[in-house]
């Protein structure tokens, strides 16, 4: 009978501890960086070429279009005349952005992951 008491509340410690441990990890972006490491392999070898190509991967993000000095990894570059940049968040999730400069025809120019 105390075994099986002691087993009980070892079991509902070890639960309780799980669920603070995936509330924290979700609260400082860790699943957010997570997803956007799993869709980063996924769609790194598919050598995506225009926006299409990326957003067929790009699930659970928003969209947003932003000036490069506000980028995490991109703030350094210079669009050109027709090129802007947009950032994907996972959720809208501000961790782990996805910057992309795009032309005017929608041809990816450059990618910057700040989860690298």
């Amino acid at each position: 009978m105390k075994i099986i008491l002691i087993l009980k509340y070892t079991s509902l410690c070890l639960a309780t501890i799980f669920i603070i441990f995936v509330t924290w990890f979700t609260w400082i972006g860790g699943t957010a960086y997570g997803y956007a490491s799993y869709l980063e392999a996924k769609w790194i070898k598919d050598h995506p070429k225009t926006k299409g190509d990326l957003e067929k991967y790009l699930n659970l993000y928003s969209l947003h279009q932003i000036d490069p000095k506000t980028s995490m990894w991109g703030w350094h570059y210079e669009l050109q005349p027709g090129e802007r940049m947009m950032q994907y968040r996972i959720l809208w999730n501000k961790n782990c952005p996805l910057d992309v400069v795009y032309d005017e025809s929608d041809k990816i120019i450059h990618i910057y992951t700040s989860y690298e």
